[in-house]
């Protein structure tokens, strides 16, 4: 019976060692916090020893000998069954997950702690044990910077494989910040930071081209060496007066930190004068009166005929003046006539090119008295199309209008030295306040002039235009006062002595004017230009376009330029057949091996320049 026993008892021990390993499979010693300690075990089928499912697992990790277990048990995983295979499972252990009980020195042991195995249970089992930092070896070594020591010691390898045998391959070497004492030549040093003392450099070794900008500064320099250098300066007559260095500098005055303070009244003395010069060229937004500019600034907006200023403006009747387009993305260098203005918005007949577009800048240029426009003639309008006009308010010297009709002339108002209305129909005439020297109208027929005051001469009236009923009291009592004694009516000069002394007058007259006139336009071109321009026709032969110009200042000095420059300008001539004519530069191209500008113009001139006619740039 014992035997029998005995032996069953064997059968049965037998069978539960087959369903698990005989006892825990120690994967070796890690660094804390490794996040994968990982081994694998099998299990087999007590019955047969085939190898069979783990059911219903559960793990749990064992700190050394301790009862204390990983509480939470978030680092460990199970994996049954691993890759399909039966009976062979993966258990992993995160120690970074938990690094109160994953410390340094420490076994730990993982178990099931449920289970079972062809529903034999197998809780209690140890799968797998590991270490953290607990050898002796571990503890001399300490934890590997890479993946392992092996592989800490393969990148030490890689660092000095260039030293060679008795350190032969030292001559080119990329050596690591650190502290050492090198006997010996160093050929090329790239970089060499807080050298504390260098012997013995040979003449010449430092040069200014060595010396990187900014390499050396005052906290380079020790104590004893700024004290050398200062001597040298300071001490020797021929340098550097030193009481005299600072007393200039205790003089300077900082009421910003960092800049001095200085008095810009560098033109003759006068802050107003530099002031002007400041207000010229810093384009501050608003008038600049020392070079005719009404308004400059950005603008709010613009359409296909207006343009809206900036909204602080206060320029009033802006209409007769200069538009120019100054910035933006299109249309920049257009210049246009104002045709009329309300507050901020300047009305125009239609911008040259195209509307100005981006964020447009300006300059509105007042247009002086007397001086020639940029327009088109009277002859020219009446080209174009029958115009009516209801209203001629103008201050120019000479209007002439030469057409077979012109009619509805509602006012006209004038202070102009000679009006010319050449035409076979002057209609319409119902206001004429005229106060100039001569009044031509050279036509057919004046339909009706209501009121004609200041008439000082009336020539060629034709027959019986005076009637009876015209002339006022006063006039037939003056005729009969001087019609009373035959002395006074042999005294009146004959109509062959009037018209010789009247004409003699009037050409007289008419050719002073005229001159003045001419002058006074000069003048003002004069007066106005920046620089002067004679046309240059050897190297560049220009067409009505371009020209080329010798440029010089109002003094008659040479100018240089660079390309580009005077864009946006206006080209004036003051000579020649074309002589008042002005274009709008619309680019420049400055040719240094002749010393002349070459000019495109914004549009054609009547025909090219001739060579040597001058202009003016303004």
């Amino acid at each position: 019976m014992r035997n029998r026993f005995a032996g069953f008892a064997g059968g049965v021990i037998l069978c539960l060692l087959m369903a698990l390993p005989a006892r825990a499979s120690y994967v070796g010693e890690y660094a804390v916090g490794e996040t994968a300690v990982c081994g694998f075990f099998n299990t087999y089928q007590p019955s047969t020893g085939a190898s069979f499912t783990l059911a219903s697992e559960a793990v749990d990790v064992y700190k050394g000998s301790s009862a204390t277990q990983d509480a939470d048990d978030s680092g460990l995983t199970i994996d049954d069954d691993f890759d399909g295979v039966t009976g062979f499972h993966l258990v992993c252990v995160d120690t970074s997950a938990d690094g109160t009980f994953y410390s340094a020195g420490d076994n730990f042991t993982v178990v099931l702690t449920a289970g079972t195995v062809d529903s034999v249970s197998v809780a209690g089992t140890a799968v797998l044990s590991f270490s953290l930092a607990q050898s002796s070896s571990f503890a001399r070594l300490g934890a590997p910077a890479g993946a392992s020591v092996s592989a800490d010691i393969a990148a030490i390898e890689g660092q000095t494989d260039d030293i060679g045998a008795a350190g032969a391959g030292l001559t080119a070497i990329d050596l690591p910040n650190q502290t050492m004492d090198i006997t010996g030549t160093l050929t090329t040093v790239s970089t060499a930071t807080a050298v504390t003392t260098v012997n013995g450099l040979a003449a010449g070794v430092v040069t200014a081209a060595a010396v990187a900008n900014g390499a050396i500064d005052a906290a380079t320099f020790a104590g004893d060496v700024d004290a050398e250098v200062l001597s040298y300066i300071v001490d020797d007559a021929t340098r550097i007066d030193a009481s005299e260095l600072n007393g200039d500098i205790d003089s300077l005055t900082f009421t910003v930190a960092g800049y001095v303070d200085a008095n810009m009244q560098g033109i003759s003395g006068d802050t107003a004068a530099a002031d002007a010069l400041e207000l010229q060229y810093d384009a501050t937004a608003g008038a600049v009166p020392s070079t005719g500019i009404v308004d400059r600034g950005t603008a709010q907006a613009a359409d296909a005929t207006t343009l809206t200023i900036r909204a602080a403006a206060d320029i009033g009747d802006a209409a007769g003046n200069t538009l120019l387009i100054t910035g933006g993305s299109d249309g920049v260098g257009q210049s246009v006539v104002i045709a009329s203005s309300s507050g901020d918005v300047l009305t125009i007949a239609a911008w040259p090119d195209t509307t100005p577009t981006g964020t447009i800048t300006y300059e509105l240029w007042g247009t002086a008295a007397g001086s020639a426009g940029d327009g088109a003639t009277a002859q020219e309008v009446w080209e174009y199309g029958t115009r009516t006009l209801t209203a001629l308010d103008e201050d120019s010297t000479t209007i002439d209008l030469t057409a077979s009709f012109v009619g509805g002339v509602t006012t006209l108002d004038e202070d102009t030295t000679v009006i010319d209305l050449n035409s076979s129909f002057v209609g319409g005439v119902t206001v004429f306040d005229e106060d100039s020297t001569t009044i031509d109208i050279n036509a057919t027929t004046i339909g009706t002039v209501t009121t004609a005051t200041n008439v000082t001469t009336v020539n060629g009236l034709a027959a019986n235009v005076l009637t009876a009923a015209s002339a006022a009291s006063d006039l037939t009592t003056e005729l009969q006062n001087g019609l009373a004694t035959a002395t006074a009516v042999d005294a009146l000069p004959t109509n062959a002595e009037l018209a010789t002394a009247l004409g003699t007058a009037d050409d007289a007259t008419l050719s002073a004017v005229a001159d003045l006139s001419g002058n006074l336009t000069m003048i003002a071109l004069l007066d106005s230009a920046f620089l002067n321009c004679t046309v240059n026709t050897a190297n560049f032969a220009g067409s009505s376009t371009t020209l080329a110009c010798i440029v010089t200042d109002r003094d008659g000095g040479a100018v240089t330029l660079a390309s580009g420059d005077l864009t946006g300008l206006e080209v004036r001539v003051t000579s020649g057949a074309q002589i008042y004519e002005g274009r709008f530069i619309n680019s420049t191209t400055w040719d240094g091996g002749n010393s002349e500008l070459q000019i495109t113009l914004s549009r054609a001139l009547p025909s090219t320049l001739a060579d040597a006619v001058t202009a003016v740039i303004r």
